[in-house]
């Protein structure tokens, strides 16, 4: 039986015999209520549990499939995870070079206007 919470997130699953087959226990997209930053809220069972998980399994799963497309521009998964480890190493190292604020004031950052390889690469 599903909970009053799960039905009311997910409203329009729970109003078809297929879409209740999904959510319910043991089903492919099974719905379950849980604490999230201290809020009980219904979430996917087998969810991952960040951007990056999800995002490291979709490129696993679909390395040439289109990820973003803008106009003529095409980004596959595996150039999108290529850009998103060249930001996190350049954030890594501009984070590990700032010193820490003193006296409640906000650390600078210098940006520089030259893009990383990993980005560059990643945009064409």
């Amino acid at each position: 039986m599903l909970s009053e919470l799960i039905r009311d997130t997910f409203s329009l699953a729970v109003d078809t015999e297929f879409g209740r087959s999904l959510i319910c226990p043991g089903g492919l997209f099974e719905v379950v209520e849980d604490d999230v930053l201290g809020e009980r809220m219904a979430v996917l069972m087998n969810r991952e549990t960040s951007i990056f998980n999800l995002l490291r399994a979709s490129t696993a799963n679909n390395p040439d499939g289109e990820y973003l497309a803008d106009g003529e521009r095409r980004l596959t998964y595996r150039k999108h995870m290529a850009a998103v480890g060249g930001l996190g190493s350049s954030m890594a190292l501009v984070t590990a070079s700032t010193p820490p604020a003193r006296d409640g004031a906000e650390p600078t950052i210098k940006h520089s206007s030259t893009p990383r390889p990993a980005l560059a690469s990643a945009s064409r």
